[in-house]
């Protein structure tokens, strides 16, 4: 199933903004190339699941851009990894957004009960060690467990698709 198996990663929604605006326009790009891409990925090349680490920002979008290919594509399934299970305690509006993603999981793979050092850094290894794609949204920013996952990948010599994002963290007084 590997063959057949993608997985993504992305910064918070912080480390991308700050303020988080979901309604600019290169958030909005970013959404629709997700979109795209696992369309393609399904229809070009017949893949069929998408693992999602479950944090805020890229990870979650990622994961409700599957949810709308699976509407139109049933055979499309989402599994989550989540690597302790405290991690569903997220501040809203993303705690919702996660139970509500949850619920449409086909498959579920909790690593931990509890928060333990590294546990995120395991979870992006499983999703690249059980997945022949990554979809990475990539701000270059060289640190951060998107850049080191995306290395991770290239080690691994799993195929990868990175949508490139020009937004950096932006403060209140920054126009």
């Amino acid at each position: 199933m590997k063959e057949l198996t993608a997985c993504f990663t992305g910064p918070r929604p912080e480390k991308l903004m700050n303020p988080w605006n979901e309604k600019n326009p290169e958030i909005q790009r970013i959404k629709q190339q997700l979109f795209q891409t696992i369309t393609n990925l399904v229809t070009q090349n017949g893949y069929r699941l998408f693992l999602c680490g479950m944090a805020r920002g890229i990870d979650l979008i990622a994961a409700e851009a599957v949810l709308s290919v699976k509407a139109m594509l049933s055979d499309v399934a989402l599994g989550a990894v989540i690597p302790y299970w405290g991690q569903r305690l997220q501040p809203e509006p993303w705690g919702k957004r996660y139970h509500d993603i949850l619920l449409k999981c086909n498959q579920v793979l909790v690593l931990h009960q509890a928060y333990v050092p590294g546990c995120l850094i395991e979870r992006n290894h499983y999703m690249v060690d059980h997945s022949s794609h990554l979809i990475a949204v990539y701000n270059g920013n060289p640190k951060g467990g998107t850049a080191a996952t995306i290395r991770y990948a290239e080690k691994q010599g799993v195929d990868k698709t990175i949508l490139y994002t020009p937004l950096t963290i932006l403060r209140k007084n920054e126009p």
